[in-house]
């Protein structure tokens, strides 16, 4: 009997290439996705601390005036990082849905391959069997022919 070959293995090692190259993609968004939530975290820290700092103690009118322009100043930056953590949020359920898909592909290329296989195993077993009776056959015929001499 002759070895397994799927006639599709070429179509799989690129899916299975596909699907690593899209995992690859999908960490390095997740990463930037982090970078995006820590630096907005960072910034509503400093806008709480600021908060503290201005409510606890006794500062001048010009330290008001200027931890108010700071404060305003942090808002719009926790508002830019929040926009950019969404946007980036969204780059990464992209990438889940396209790598969703590609796993959908591979599976089914490799489920194409596991029925060729089981096919060629149950063509072997038949083959062997066929084989095994017909040298069990050609004993018997033999051991016959002996008898009768």
């Amino acid at each position: 009997m002759k070895k397994f070959k799927f006639r599709l293995e070429s179509l799989l090692l690129k899916r299975q290439m596909l699907e690593e190259q899209a995992q690859q993609q999908l960490a390095i968004e997740q990463e930037k996705l982090k970078v995006h939530q820590n630096e907005l975290t960072r910034i509503f820290e400093e806008y709480k601390s600021l908060n503290r700092k201005t409510r606890d103690g006794c500062i001048t009118l010009a330290e008001l005036e200027m931890d108010h322009s700071y404060k305003a100043h942090l808002l719009d930056r926790i508002e830019i990082a929040r926009t950019a953590a969404k946007e980036q949020q969204k780059v990464v359920d992209e990438k889940k849905k396209q790598l969703l898909t590609l796993h959908r592909d591979l599976k089914a290329v490799e489920t194409l391959r596991e029925k060729d296989l089981e096919a060629h195993q149950s063509e072997a077993k038949r083959e062997e069997t066929r084989q095994m009776d017909e040298f069990s056959v050609l004993r018997f015929n033999h051991g016959d022919k002996k008898k009768v001499k």
